[in-house]
């Protein structure tokens, strides 16, 4: 509620309706046309009016007519209740985006043990979207997320896993390529790209302490039939790093997670194949999740993120 105070009378009450009551008139000059705006009866009004003169102690308003025109009295009063009620309206669409939003939470779960560059921007993006829900990365669903999505343990899970059960929803997002990365020192420092056949002879290093648990293993050189001397695991990107450096090992990741490590010169990267080797990754959720629009939401943003 605010305060008018006319230095005469001592301080008074005023209402939001009083202000709203003055503005309506003051732009439209008519009582007529004020009721309508304002969804009051003329008569409603005009006894509005006048118990707001009164309670002001002076005319707000000359009448002539059908016609109100402002007093000086009425035009002070005008300009300061345009700025309050400004900020009445903001206050309001505030309260009501507050009611109108859900709360919630989104567990996510990606198929990657290595650094997310991108999740404070997508998070920032997300929230303007949705300011009530919360995002939540589930590191333990890291090696089986979609085994976790349909525990319910995550709500999205990323993944380049080829999704098989039709009834799931794939986004797919974007493309990534693996290569081997070496100090340029090492025997394939020089090489612009090696095959497959190479890596049986290397001690790879993995995020996964279990060379079935890598995809690169799994996914690509098991089906070729290859299988390296040796392989190590560390679920730490920087370790996997410094190993490389130190020529203890060849290790395979995509290309943006060691771009720092590449462009300091510390580290190359070599192309695996004729033609590189990419993955796809897809967002996958179930169709039964409640609010699929903070999933999609999710998605799109990650989307758009990993094209920038």
């Amino acid at each position: 509620m605010a305060k008018f105070d006319d230095g005469a009378l001592g301080p008074m009450h005023i209402e939001v309706r009083d202000l709203r009551l003055i503005v309506a008139i003051a732009h439209s000059g008519s009582v007529t046309a004020a009721a309508d705006a304002l969804h009051l009866t003329q008569s409603t009004l005009s006894h509005h009016l006048a118990d707001l003169e009164r309670r002001i102690g002076g005319r707000l308003f000359h009448r002539t007519g059908h016609r109100l025109s402002i007093t000086p009295l009425g035009n002070r009063f005008r300009a300061n209740a345009e700025p309050l009620l400004d900020d009445v309206r903001a206050f309001e669409q505030a309260l009501q985006n507050r009611i109108d939003q859900p709360v919630g939470v989104v567990r996510f779960a990606t198929e990657c043990n290595t650094t997310y560059p991108w999740f404070g921007r997508l998070a920032i993006a997300f929230r303007r979207e949705w300011p009530q829900v919360e995002l939540t990365l589930v590191t333990a669903a890291t090696a089986q997320p979609l085994v976790e999505l349909e525990r319910g343990t995550v709500d999205i899970a990323i993944t380049t896993r080829r999704v098989r059960q039709r009834q799931l929803k794939v986004a797919t997002l974007f493309s990534d390529e693996l290569v081997a990365i070496v100090p340029p020192d090492h025997a394939w420092g020089r090489k612009k790209r090696v095959e497959l056949e190479a890596f049986r002879d290397v001690h790879l290093l993995t995020f996964a302490k279990d060379p079935l648990h890598s995809d690169f293993v799994r996914d690509v050189l098991m089906p070729a039939g290859v299988l390296p001397t040796k392989t190590s695991g560390t679920q730490q990107t920087e370790s996997l790093f410094e190993f490389s450096k130190a020529g203890i090992g060849v290790a395979v990741v995509a290309r943006w997670i060691a771009k720092h490590v590449l462009d300091s010169g510390e580290l190359v990267a070599v192309r695996i194949g004729r033609a590189g080797l990419y993955r796809t990754w897809n967002a996958v959720w179930l169709p039964s999740y409640p609010t699929p629009e903070w999933l999609e939401t999710f998605a799109r943003l990650l989307r758009l993120e990993n094209r920038q």
